[in-house]
């Protein structure tokens, strides 16, 4: 793998994206309750980061919950 390969991959997979974006969207639809959607997210990340550590991990499902947070301050 060359040096610009591996700067350019995420290390958090395509499908966790995928899988939490639409736990987010099915929030602001709402098709799901925030709780459901915190569990979907934190289920997606767990299931794709085994070799993330915690901050990494904390960092990820901080950005999704950030997504939802500001769903909600729209709504006031």
């Amino acid at each position: 793998m060359s040096h610009n390969e591996s700067r350019n991959e995420s290390p958090f997979p395509k499908e966790g994206v995928t899988d939490c974006l639409k736990a987010i969207q099915d929030y602001r639809g709402q098709q799901i309750s925030k709780w459901e959607a915190v569990l979907q997210i934190a289920n997606a990340i767990k299931s794709v980061t085994t070799s993330m550590d915690g901050g990494q991990w904390a960092s990820a499902g901080g950005t999704y919950l950030t997504m939802l947070n500001e769903h909600d301050k729209l709504l006031v």
